[in-house]
């Protein structure tokens, strides 16, 4: 690792591009969504052989069926999950995204 350092990369790239190497998923970012913010989220970048797998993790805990929009800030594109009541959903946004950092926007309304 100290040739890494030789080029500047700071203790943190550092310890990120080992986490990476390892394929590690690494959680971005968080929040809670829906009716009475019965559903949390969280997004993911995990590092596969040709770039970062995006995916956003769901968890209702919602007493009924509930209806999720996601964008994200690597695909602007809405994409649509619908969780049951206490359902957990893992919903891949990008296979092989050459960006390792993602947010998302959850809005989740009772089907």
């Amino acid at each position: 690792m100290s040739w890494l350092r030789s080029f500047g990369a700071s203790w943190v790239e550092v310890v990120a591009l080992n986490v990476a190497a390892a394929g590690v998923a690494v959680a971005l970012n968080s929040g809670n969504a829906g009716p009475s913010n019965c559903v949390s989220w969280s997004t993911e970048a995990k590092m596969d052989a040709y770039g970062f797998d995006h995916f956003v993790n769901l968890e209702s805990t919602c007493p009924a069926k509930v209806s999720c929009a996601i964008t994200t800030s690597t695909n602007p594109d809405t994409l649509n999950a619908t969780l049951e009541a206490g359902e957990k959903k893992r919903v891949l946004i990008w296979r092989g995204s050459p960006a390792r950092e993602l947010t998302a926007q959850v809005t989740c309304t009772a089907k």
